[in-house]
């Protein structure tokens, strides 16, 4: 091997080290900021989703009165301590799976659904034992009436290790891996295309509002169509101990089109469409723009 070679191997591996740790970073950093700005709204979805609450209005009004201000955040300590590190690693997978596409098959049609959907089987996996805490937190008070089992502070992690074992946290992993992968996919393949359509014929340059537009539209719609499957996992989450009640997901959505209809399906959808516009706009737009200010530092 040459010296010019070797020198041109060794720029490479810094250049894809230097991406590597600025996507981890930048990941990391929106995915704190993602998890302060959208929470108490996703406590209310589930809460909808899980309880009898025919409204998100409803839902909402019922945890501000009875919990106040600090209800609103009740189980977001698990998140927020994942959630940097889960960002981290899951946006890492998408850069690392899009340049293995670039070097191996720049011309694979869907290569950017493809990474976002590696990205988003790496996201489940890891989220999925905070994921099964913060359900557990959020809807404590239904769970306490559901099973004499339950003990007094059911969401901690020593109390599904002592009913479940292990496994307990990682209740509902399928149901997050497909509906992580395929919203992904379709989150980054959307997001990309837009972008690319609002860029500038000159330079070729995004605008902050076009990135953040892009990211809004496309998490909106990626959520849309997968939010039959988050009502599966938050349902197939919430049980514990002796309140177990569907044997499988086919049972969960067999009993939840029965008992809910197919508008229970996309119950909660209403407050997460409402903070999933801003909510994914700035995250992504925050990623993009703090990933290519360490890329080119």
């Amino acid at each position: 091997m040459s010296r010019r070679t070797r020198h041109m191997s060794a720029q490479e591996m810094h250049s894809s080290t230097s991406h590597f740790a600025a996507s981890a970073i930048a990941g990391g950093s929106s995915g704190g900021l993602r998890v302060l700005l959208s929470y108490p709204l996703d406590l209310v979805k589930t809460r909808q989703q899980v309880q009898s609450h025919s409204s998100w209005k409803g839902a909402f009004r019922s945890v501000y009165n009875v919990e106040g201000l600090r209800g609103m955040y009740r189980g977001v300590s698990a998140p927020l301590v994942w959630l940097g590190f889960q960002k981290s690693v899951s946006f890492s997978a998408y850069e690392a799976s899009s340049a293995f596409f670039k070097k191996n098959n720049p011309t694979l049609a869907g290569a950017t659904f493809f990474s976002g959907a590696f990205s988003g089987a790496v996201n489940s996996i890891l989220s999925c034992p905070s994921e099964v805490l913060k359900v557990r937190s959020q809807m404590f008070s239904a769970l306490v009436e559901q099973s004499s089992a339950a003990p007094a502070r059911s969401g901690r992690l020593a109390n599904v290790f002592r009913l479940t074992g292990v496994r307990g946290l990682f209740t509902g992993t399928g149901a997050m891996v497909a509906k992580d992968s395929l919203g992904m996919g379709l989150f980054f393949s959307m997001y990309e295309s837009f972008k690319q359509a609002s860029a500038s014929r000159q330079d070729g340059s995004v605008s902050l509002s076009s990135r953040v537009l892009s990211g809004g539209t496309a998490g909106i719609l990626a959520i849309s169509v997968t939010f039959p499957l988050d009502v599966i996992k938050a349902r197939w989450m919430s049980q514990f101990g002796n309140g177990m009640k569907y044997k499988n997901y086919a049972d969960c959505v067999v009993k939840t089109v029965a008992e809910k209809g197919v508008r229970g399906m996309y119950r909660g959808l209403a407050p997460i469409c409402i903070r999933t516009f801003p909510i994914h706009g700035i995250a992504i737009a925050a990623y993009d723009i703090l990933s290519d200010y360490l890329k080119s530092a």
